[in-house]
């Protein structure tokens, strides 16, 4: 049940987005963009449902996500495996989630009113300027 509801918040926000599934018009899914959607989905989940569960599932290593940041900014990229969201081909489980929430945290130490509901409709690099990550 726990993982129902923090699957609720989360999808929630993606549909609120805008960034579910298939994109309208013609856009396309960007890696950095996929990953600042999935860090606010995760956080809009735990601002709105803290349980202990979603503590434990949205949790990250800093020093991992930072350095995999790295990597993907550098990959602008329109077409990308999914090993770049869920992890394998050497890199860690759900990486784009950590790397996500790793961003808006970042981007909500430096502005403490920030939250996802907040930065719901800012565009994903406006994101990662406030998070202070070039």
């Amino acid at each position: 049940m726990e993982r129902l509801k923090y699957l609720a918040y989360h999808e929630t926000h993606h549909a609120a987005r805008d960034y579910a599934g298939f994109l309208s018009g013609k856009r396309h899914h960007i890696l950095l963009n996929s990953v600042v959607s999935e860090g606010l989905a995760d956080t809009f989940a735990l601002e709105q449902y803290p349980s202990d569960y979603v503590c434990s599932y949205v949790i990250y290593d800093e020093y991992e996500a930072r350095r995999w940041f790295k990597k993907m900014k550098k990959m602008h990229q329109t077409e990308y495996p999914s090993s770049w969201l869920f992890g394998g081909d050497g890199k860690p489980k759900f990486v784009a989630y950590k790397v996500g929430r790793y961003i808006v945290a970042e981007a909500k130490k430096r502005y403490p009113k920030l939250n996802a509901t907040k930065l719901l409709h800012v565009d994903y690099r406006r994101v990662i300027r406030l998070a202070g990550l070039k």
